[in-house]
């Protein structure tokens, strides 16, 4: 179990930069509707002009090659409360860095996973 601490720790991590990146990104994108189907279909093209956007396509895909490595060697119960984790640290870096607002309730259900991960990784 100790081992695959690495290879899941690198895929929260990179998963986390990730989903920053990609906020970031969209953030300098725009709001995209589902039904403007031009702008769905333009947001291929963004992905690969906007570099926030490509770099967290990128980041994803590491992460997940991460992810294999970590599910060759534990069960999928063990690691995915893991990926809670990536919840967390996504809350707390949108607040810090996105200035998201992130309220009482927000952060009560982000202790809980903290608690839930915890107990899991105890198993």
């Amino acid at each position: 179990m100790v081992k695959a601490f690495v290879p899941l720790a690198i895929s929260v991590s990179m998963l986390v930069v990730a989903q920053l990146s990609l906020k970031a990104g969209m953030n300098q994108v725009g709001a995209i509707e589902l039904s403007d189907v031009g702008a769905v279909v333009g947001l291929v093209g963004k992905v690969f002009t906007t570099p926030k956007v490509f770099a967290g396509v990128i980041l994803y895909a590491l992460s997940s090659f991460f992810w294999l490595i970590a599910l060759s060697q534990v069960d999928l119960s063990y690691a995915y409360p893991f990926v809670g984790l990536a919840y967390v640290a996504v809350v707390l870096f949108s607040w810090l860095f996105l200035g998201e607002a992130v309220g009482p309730l927000r952060w009560g259900g982000t202790v809980l996973i903290v608690i839930g991960v915890l107990l899991v990784s105890r198993s």
